[in-house]
């Protein structure tokens, strides 16, 4: 089976105000994949503790791309750790940076 996997990035002083949230635009995104055929995995580095292993360890296991979800500011910074990650250990796995902000621009 096809494996995607979707980081959901921390979004810096709105987290510590509103605490973390049902990351609900990776799941608008797994939906079709998932109805598709796709497994999709999900990490969300605003409740992971240890991001950068799980990250490693889904690696391994050959998606076909990593979805960052970003918005313009801290997040940038936080999808450029996690793409180096991506980079380091899977140099070929395809990174897509998706959200409202990439998409506008």
């Amino acid at each position: 089976m096809k494996e995607v996997l979707l980081v959901f990035t921390k979004e810096g002083i709105y987290n510590s105000v509103m605490g973390a949230m049902v990351p609900l635009p990776l799941l608008l995104v797994a939906g079709p994949l998932v109805q598709q055929g796709y497994n999709v995995r999900i990490i969300d580095q605003r409740i992971e503790q240890d991001w950068q292993a799980t990250l490693k360890k889904e690696l391994k296991r050959n998606p076909i791309c990593v979805g960052l979800s970003t918005m313009t500011g801290l997040q940038i910074t936080n999808c450029l750790e996690i793409a180096n990650v991506v980079r380091t250990v899977s140099p070929h796995t395809k990174i897509v940076w998706g959200g409202v902000h990439p998409t506008t621009f």
